[in-house]
């Protein structure tokens, strides 16, 4: 750009000095001019979603003429009685809030790469799941954030709160609960040591709070999309290294035995069955025994045949039946103990099997479930150690207790 209205007088230099002559309003309106061709305001840098569109606009630098300054500058070159040559424009720039998005449109394209897929197992390792968020969920809970940078600086921030989940995680929860698994034990009377006969398992919760952070964690990351949920492990009450001096468990201190001899093949089958769910318990002190609790579903997925029972005041052939000569032994085991007996049933009639050998009349318990049970509380500050062994040579069916 040039600047014009600069008048000039020539007179012989001998006769008279030469006057300069300046407007400097043509020369300010001139810069207005010049200006209104390169003054543009800052811009900032903005980011929406539209569906799973990212629709991004950079931000620009501003800038504006700074006229005075420039006058100044073109007054001091005329003042120098220089021709031609040239003035720099003073030019201010101004700098954005926010001058790029790239890096929240990075994130938002991880977070939009794909669905996450929350997986698990069972206690035995199998896969369970998958459960997915998909590209859609995710895109409708993208948040932009201004955050303030310590430089005075902005910067657009994409966030998604994946606690928006937690109540999914929640309906989820039940079915990936286990219950710890306490160990069962045979107590060496010459060691004074318990053998682990079934291996303890620890029990687990899935940790919802820690399942959230790791979907949080992954969800703008294009890798590693399958996202494991996370459990708290609880330790079951006697695990495998757990000692018999620990429990109080030095000897033993009541027996009990009953015979089955002239049995049916069912008989003895239920027999064995409903035996082998106590082989190894352990009693905690003032804890309740039950039964039932422990002798599982009666029926035919569980091992159990048809057998005779009593039922209504006669006998009848129905699942399990054999199965209270089992609960008449613990009976006895717990009555000669001298344990309480919190609940006990006699049958409708006196059973031949329980009064074989000499045994005692009127002392059997009668279990069918869920109505009736047997139970006896260790009203002991000791553990209760319970140990069944069944002697087929004998027909015979033994509960020993071990404790102090």
């Amino acid at each position: 750009w040039s600047v014009t209205g600069v008048q000039t007088c020539a007179l012989p230099i001998s006769s008279i000095a030469p006057i300069l002559s300046y407007d400097q309003n043509a020369a300010a309106a001139h810069l207005r001019a010049i200006a209104a061709e390169i003054d543009r305001p800052a811009r900032e840098a903005a980011l929406r979603i539209d569906g799973m569109q990212i629709l991004k606009t950079e931000g620009q630098m501003g800038r504006i003429v700074d006229i005075p300054a420039t006058l100044a500058a073109l007054e001091e070159r005329l003042l120098q009685l220089s021709m031609g040559g040239e003035v720099a424009l003073v030019i201010r720039e101004s700098t954005p809030a926010v001058m790029s998005v790239d890096a929240s449109a990075e994130r938002i394209e991880a977070a939009l790469s794909g669905p996450l897929r929350l997986v698990a197992s069972d206690e035995n390792g199998a896969p369970l799941g998958p459960w997915t968020i998909s590209v859609d969920q995710i895109a409708a809970l993208l948040r932009m954030e201004i955050v303030n940078e310590a430089d005075g600086s902005q910067r657009i921030d994409a966030q998604i709160d994946m606690s928006v989940f937690a109540d999914y995680l929640q309906t989820l929860a039940p079915g990936l609960i286990t219950a710890p698994k306490d160990g069962r034990f045979h107590f060496n009377e010459f060691s004074g040591q318990l053998e682990v006969i079934q291996p303890s398992a620890s029990g687990r919760e899935l940790d919802i709070p820690t399942t959230l952070a790791r979907l949080q964690e992954s969800v703008f990351q294009r890798e590693n999309r399958v996202v494991p949920m996370a459990f708290t492990f609880n330790l079951p009450r006697y695990h495998n290294q757990i000692t018999a001096a620990e429990l109080g468990i030095r000897e033993m201190v009541a027996e009990a035995t009953t015979y089955f001899s002239g049995s049916t093949i069912n008989r003895r089958q239920n027999i064995a069955v409903s035996a082998s769910r106590y082989d190894g318990l352990i009693i905690a002190p003032g804890e309740e025994f039950s039964f039932n609790a422990h002798v599982g579903e009666i029926s035919v997925d569980e091992g159990y045949v048809q057998g005779k029972v009593i039922f209504g005041g006669r006998t009848i052939d129905d699942v399990g039946g054999g199965v209270c000569q089992v609960s008449t032994t613990v009976f006895r085991a717990a009555f000669n103990g001298g344990f309480a007996i919190t609940e006990r049933n006699s049958h409708g009639y006196r059973v031949g099997f329980y009064e074989l050998r000499g045994q005692p009349t009127g002392l059997d318990a009668a279990i069918w479930k869920p109505e009736r049970d047997f139970k006896f509380q260790n009203n002991t500050p000791y553990h209760l150690l319970m140990e069944v062994d069944i002697f087929p040579g004998d027909d015979a069916i033994q509960f020993r207790f071990y404790s102090t």
